[in-house]
């Protein structure tokens, strides 16, 4: 499912995300920003997520 998903469909995967401090600060929208490294047949990558408020 991963290849599927990640490969033929461009969906990133996240399972682990430390929100901890934004919920802290009772923020409940945000816009969420993941820049992956393009890996040609990669089925993974590490990304740098940002929320901006």
């Amino acid at each position: 499912m991963h290849v599927l998903l990640q490969n033929q469909r461009g969906i990133q995967l996240m399972e682990m995300l430390n929100l901890e401090e934004i919920a802290r600060d009772r923020v409940y929208e945000f816009l969420f920003v993941a820049l992956p490294i393009r890996i040609i047949g990669g089925t993974a990558s590490p990304v740098r997520p940002v929320a901006i408020c």
